[in-house]
């Protein structure tokens, strides 16, 4: 801020050119101006700087060592430096005998080398005489047991041969003294003239006249019937034992539970049939069910086993879950449909109309995926179950054919005749939308207007395939209601 004061600003400005350095301050200066002339110049303070610190690279560098250069060991060195060797066992220290253990252990060979000896010769006795046994320079070792000839074996005696002498021939008069009944019988007839009549007649008067005898007490006839009566009696409590015991065996049979057939199913079934196999081998034995004969309405759930473990750690064999049952058919169905499959899914044929068809009526997790799922195998659905689903057999319709007609005075318009042809019907290539019993499904039809293949939810949780509007019905009956 200036000021209007004069003076002020004049002391300020002499007291200011003190500091301010001119040419003629300096050659006054220099020359011989008296030091009273010349300013005196402002002394500025002396300032101590703190002496420098030796740098790093100013000290001296420290002796160097030379350093020991080592060898390393090779791999194979230091593998077989590192492998822990087996330390040999030590060798067996030799038991320390005395000389009565000594003894005792030759006496007892002594003995056992005699015995045998002495059997070898009672078994086999010697026929040559021996000769003397060498003395041995070893008392104390037993000599080997000499080696024994071999007996030679005994000849058989020839037997004589046996002759056969001819038996003597009687004597004439011998054969004379022989009375026969013929011989009497003929000598009769010839000394008294008599026929064969009167012969067997005084035969049978010269017979001795039977004398009959009074009938004495026989004690062993009352024996007998006294056994037979006891074993009547014997039989009589066997045979009503038996029947008590046959009797008691079906009573007890009839009260004893029987653990009944039990097949997952969300379907009241008429029948159940087990099938096996995996892939197109199930999938031809669950269509070769649909050919059977089926009550009309009836429905015939399938099922496979499978091995599980009880609670007391056995293995039994018992019906699988639906779901196990679909998978197995090895389908190329979407995997967020065949992951969200319940285990209470039930496989099976039902006869509707006039045809009997496979039907899945399937437990699902959850909707919103699944019937993604459904909507993605859609285009794949017919092929994959051409054979629980097939095309409608050809029928006969009646076709338009032209026939030209000509008169001889001009040409007439054609007129058509009608003719039997058949017609066979192709699927179409995308399902559509309808409604079955209040239920929304989808449909897949040919191009004659019949249903092939549907499909559709009675509820958030369970999703039918059937073959037609019919068979879709008779499932909405037979289905239980969900846990």
């Amino acid at each position: 801020m200036a000021t209007n004061d004069p003076q002020k600003e004049a002391e300020t400005s002499e007291d200011k050119s003190q500091f301010i350095r001119t040419m003629a301050k300096d050659m006054a200066t220099l020359g011989n101006t008296p030091p009273s002339a010349q300013a005196k110049p402002k002394v500025a303070p002396k300032v101590v700087l703190p002496e420098p610190e030796e740098s790093f690279w100013s000290k001296p560098m420290p002796k160097e060592v030379p350093q020991e250069v080592v060898e390393l060991p090779t791999i194979e060195e230091a593998a077989a430096i590192t492998e822990a060797k087996p330390t040999p066992p030590p060798p067996p220290v030799p038991p320390v005998q005395t000389d009565a253990e000594r003894e005792a252990v030759l006496a007892r060979l002594r003995k056992k080398v005699s015995e045998s000896s002495q059997m070898n010769v009672q078994q086999y006795p010697a026929e040559a005489p021996q000769a003397p046994e060498p003395k041995s320079e070893w008392p104390d070792i037993p000599t080997p047991t000499p080696a024994f000839a071999p007996l030679a074996e005994p000849v058989p005696e020839r037997i004589p041969p046996v002759t056969k002498e001819p038996a003597p021939l009687p004597s004439p008069k011998a054969a004379e003294n022989i009375h026969t009944f013929k011989s009497d019988f003929a000598d009769r007839i010839d000394t008294k003239q008599a026929n064969t009549f009167s012969v067997l007649a005084a035969q049978q008067d010269a017979a001795p006249t039977p004398v009959p005898q009074a009938l004495s007490p026989d004690k062993s006839a009352g024996k007998r019937m006294i056994a037979v009566i006891a074993s009547g009696i014997l039989l009589l409590i066997l045979a009503g034992g038996g029947v008590f015991a046959t009797y008691h065996l079906v009573m007890t049979a009839r009260n004893t539970p029987v653990a009944a057939l039990v097949v997952p199913s969300i379907v009241f079934a008429d029948e159940y049939k087990q099938l096996s196999g995996s892939g197109l081998d199930l999938l031809a034995a669950l269509a070769q069910t649909a050919t059977g004969t089926l009550v009309p309405g009836n429905v015939l759930v399938t099922y496979v086993k499978e091995n599980t473990v009880t609670e007391e750690g056995d293995t039994e064999t018992v019906p699988a879950p639906g779901s196990v049952f679909v998978r197995a058919l090895n389908l190329n169905a979407p995997d967020i449909l065949l992951r969200n499959i319940g285990k209470d899914s039930t496989v099976g044929v039902v006869h509707a109309g006039n045809e009997t068809r496979a039907f899945f009526a399937l437990r699902v997790d959850s909707y919103e995926r699944t019937y993604a799922g459904m909507l993605t195998w859609e285009p794949l659905m017919q092929d994959e179950l051409t054979l629980l689903y097939p095309l409608y057999p050809a029928e006969e319709v009646a076709a338009p054919l032209p026939v030209a007609s000509t008169t001889a005075t001009s040409t007439q318009a054609a007129s058509t005749t009608p003719q039997a042809a058949s017609q066979q019907g192709t699927a179409l290539s995308r399902f559509s939308d309808a409604v079955v019993a209040n239920y929304d499904v989808r449909v897949l039809k040919d191009t004659n207007g019949k249903t092939l293949l549907l499909y559709g939810y009675v509820n958030k949780q369970t999703l039918i395939i059937a073959r037609d509007e019919t068979a879709f019905e008779i499932l909405l009956g037979r289905l239980k209601p969900a846990s």
